[in-house]
């Protein structure tokens, strides 16, 4: 999963910020930081056109999922360790 850290629309950050415990000890993070306007003005753009195709998700859409949906979620709930 991508990673956008943007300041201002002139630095920005790429990568992987996970501050849980796996990550610290198991898995390999990589960041990159870019200190370009252009770069930073494409990936706000990019984000905002993201954000624009999103569902907000309450508690009762939460609540309406499919039994497919719900299987799913516990399948991987289980397996989180190894994911």
């Amino acid at each position: 999963m991508r990673r956008v850290l943007s300041v201002d629309g002139v630095v920005c950050a790429i990568g992987s910020y996970n501050l849980d415990r796996r990550s610290l000890l198991l898995n390999w993070e990589l960041s990159v930081l870019v200190g370009d306007e252009a770069t930073a003005r494409t990936l706000g753009r990019d984000f905002d056109a993201d954000l624009d195709r999103c569902i907000a998700i309450d508690r009762t859409s939460w609540a309406r999922r499919g039994i497919l949906q719900r299987l799913f979620a516990r399948l991987f709930y289980t397996l989180r360790r190894w994911l």
